[in-house]
């Protein structure tokens, strides 16, 4: 008999895996791809590009170390899974929003990480007009129908930039908190509008947890059980792989006993299947 080792949730992308057989073993590095085995997902990455982004985390940059994120969550979809890529930033000073669909959803790996590769930190928090604009991409011709729609929201901050227009309060009057006000209720509309057309939002949250009951807001936003948190940028690339997990849960917003993913067996072992499913 042939005795695999196990790959967890946060080895998508690569793990290694050892093979024993008469007393004989060996280890290859395999990839983990997560491939749903029930209702395929279209899927929109709506990514924060806002100044804070541009802060350092360890040797790089929040920026830098959410695009390896993206990056690994990218290659690790496969079959009939899809695709897109929004940026949001904004003018928190007069309120204006700011989000791109950079990768129409159905894009290309490729077409993904040049998009993502191009992200830059700059300016205010605009996430409503944002999760808007996933439920719009997510609603479009584009979605496959019968395929489940998920909004992945990743942000590093507080909302402060609505979808109304609002008037910015000027210094010495808590310049902050009049645009959060404005821009924490503009985002919470936005993701009840997307939870409304059976939409799954996930949120990844970086260093929120400063303000307990802002971020309790945010956990909000979520589809209960959807909402991932990290205290550093450099927990980015697990919590995106445990994300990746969440694609296979069956529907409902309890997931199922267990996760399955498929991966390809490694070159160095000689396995009586070209495939075997792991469950996280």
């Amino acid at each position: 008999s042939v005795s695999v080792g196990k790959a967890t949730g946060n080895q998508v992308g690569t793990a290694v895996i050892t093979a024993t057989h008469g007393g004989f073993s060996d280890t290859a590095t395999i990839e983990v791809v997560a491939k749903c085995i029930d209702t395929p997902v279209d899927v929109m990455l709506v990514t924060d590009v806002s100044g804070s982004m541009g802060a350092k985390s360890g040797p790089t940059t929040r920026m830098e170390r959410a695009k390896q994120a993206t990056k690994l969550f990218v290659d690790a979809i496969e079959g009939l899974d899809r695709l897109g890529l929004i940026k949001f930033s904004g003018d928190y000073i007069n309120q204006i929003p700011n989000a791109s669909i950079v990768a129409p959803l159905g894009s290309t790996k490729s077409s993904m990480y040049a998009e993502i590769d191009k992200l830059t930190p700059f300016g205010g928090t605009g996430i409503a007009a944002a999760i808007d604009a996933a439920r719009v991409e997510l609603s479009s011709s584009r979605h496959t129908a019968g395929n489940r729609q998920m909004i992945v929201l990743f942000t590093d901050g507080f909302a402060n930039v609505s979808v109304e227009g609002q008037t910015y309060i000027s210094p010495p009057a808590n310049p902050s908190s009049g645009a959060e006000t404005a821009g924490m209720a503009a985002a919470a509309a936005s993701a009840s509008a997307a939870r409304a057309a059976q939409m799954y939002v996930v949120v990844i949250a970086l260093d929120l947890s400063y303000d307990p009951a802002k971020e309790a807001t945010v956990q909000s936003w979520a589809t209960p059980g959807y909402y991932f948190s990290a205290s550093s940028a450099e927990e980015l690339p697990q919590l995106f792989a445990k994300v990746l997990s969440e694609l296979c849960r069956s529907g409902g917003s309890e997931p199922p006993p267990v996760v399955c993913v498929e991966i390809e067996r490694g070159p160095a072992i000689s396995l009586p299947y070209g495939t075997h499913a792991l469950c996280i």
